[in-house]
């Protein structure tokens, strides 16, 4: 990974740490309205949709395996979870894989070792690498029942999509997005092979405060690769998946 790219990162993170994530007033649109309007983007400008990924974030109380079997039937897993053992932290994670849909879940739980605090972080994401009404179905009743049950209050959702093309399309696909998006550029990160664009559009409630007063929630970003091949991805409110 580029430096540059590395950097924006890091700053991403920076970020998100600093002030948090935000969800400005009440929401009626259903909380797939990102995951549905960058698809459609995406079909409007004829990119084949390569991978979709929706990712939720929190800290819980860790009552020992017994935390464990409670999610696991709460939503509804059909495999245990495994452990894994790391320098500063133990991670328990378990996969669920619907092939009908093409739709996969990970649940992963990270305690910290030494952290006398009896919390643990769960991370939920689903991924697939296509859409249909079927899908979009499947992923709202899963959405709803894991924060009705864990994710409460108002846990931001990170959707990302990516996309793969043989043609030479940044500045087209860029201008197009603004357009179409209503977006508010507040900062690029530009090289030979790739830039990242971060903004704000008022289409999605969940943001990131910055500073004075300012907001983001939206990473764009193009990237060339081997063989003449560009690599699209686009995000909600951060990129959090490698571009």
């Amino acid at each position: 990974m580029k430096k540059p790219m590395m950097l924006a990162i890091l700053s991403m993170i920076l970020v998100f740490s600093l002030f948090g994530i935000s969800r400005t007033g009440a929401n009626p649109s259903p909380d797939t309205k990102p995951l549905r309007d960058l698809h459609l983007f995406l079909q409007k400008e004829e990119l084949p949709l390569v991978k979709w990924e929706l990712m939720m974030r929190r800290t819980i109380k860790w009552e020992g395996e017994q935390t464990l079997d409670q999610i696991g039937q709460t939503l509804h897993l059909n495999t245990l979870f495994k452990k894994t053992d790391q320098s500063k932290s133990v991670k328990y994670y378990a996969i669920n894989s619907h092939k009908k849909i093409g739709l996969n879940e990970h649940v992963i739980l990270i305690k910290e070792k030494g952290n006398s605090q009896p919390n643990v972080e769960i991370i939920y994401k689903m991924s697939g690498t296509r859409l249909n009404e079927a899908a979009i179905n499947e992923i709202n009743e899963r959405l709803t029942n894991a924060k009705s049950q864990i994710f409460h209050g108002n846990t931001a959702i990170f959707t990302c999509l990516q996309s793969r093309t043989g043609a030479n399309i940044k500045d087209n696909l860029l201008r197009s997005f603004v357009h179409s998006h209503n977006l508010d550029i507040l900062h690029r990160i530009e090289e030979k092979d790739f830039f990242v664009v971060s903004g704000f559009t008022n289409q999605w409630d969940t943001h990131i405060p910055l500073l004075e007063n300012k907001k983001m929630n939206v990473q764009f970003s193009v990237r060339k690769g081997l063989g003449g091949t560009t690599y699209v991805t686009i995000g909600t409110p951060i990129l959090t998946v490698e571009y």
